[in-house]
């Protein structure tokens, strides 16, 4: 179960939080390699999930965004019943990405190709969906702190499913199968 609170924290209910430290003053700036290994970061914890650990990936992922989008995020969340669904279907989504690449006009802004994997099990029946997207990531910059210790936080989010020759080339270069 996620809760998330009048300040936009959201949490998975009784799981402790991990305590983490800066390592770098807090008026520092986030290096080109944090900010692709914060993307990546959250790539993986939003995408990669199963009916077990969906909350907490999603809340963690969740706790890596700014306080409007998550607001957004988890209210398409609810209003969908998403969580419920994955349990329900048994869903599991595993992710591969095969680029991540900086926008030359923004360094905080990055976009993504990847390979989506989803296994449903709805009426004894198993369907598998492969998904290749473009993710396209704005990370936003704050303070660093004890509660954010890389100052970074997710300020946009989308993805769209691509088809055709763009898609065909992911699946080769991801080392996939030929599309189904």
């Amino acid at each position: 179960m996620i809760r998330v609170d009048e300040d936009g924290q959201a949490v998975v209910v009784g799981k402790a939080k991990p305590q983490l430290s800066v390592t770098q003053g807090a008026g520092s700036e986030p290096t080109e390699f944090e900010k692709r290994a914060f993307v990546r970061l959250f790539l993986e914890r939003y995408l990669t999930f199963s009916a077990p650990n969906v909350t907490r990936n999603w809340a963690e992922s969740l706790n890596m965004m700014t306080a409007n989008l998550r607001r957004a995020a988890y209210a398409g969340m609810q209003k969908e019943n998403l969580v419920g669904k994955i349990q329900d279907d048994q869903t599991n989504s595993e992710v591969q990405l095969r680029t991540l690449e900086a926008a030359k006009d923004d360094p905080l802004t990055f976009t993504a190709f990847g390979v989506k994997e989803v296994h449903h099990i709805h009426d004894h029946s198993e369907t598998i969906d492969k998904i290749v997207s473009e993710l396209h990531v704005r990370l936003a910059v704050e303070k660093r702190s004890e509660q954010n210790p890389s100052g970074l936080l997710i300020g946009e989010y989308w993805e769209r499913a691509i088809e055709g020759e763009k898609r065909d080339w992911v699946l080769q270069q991801a080392g996939l199968n030929s599309p189904q």
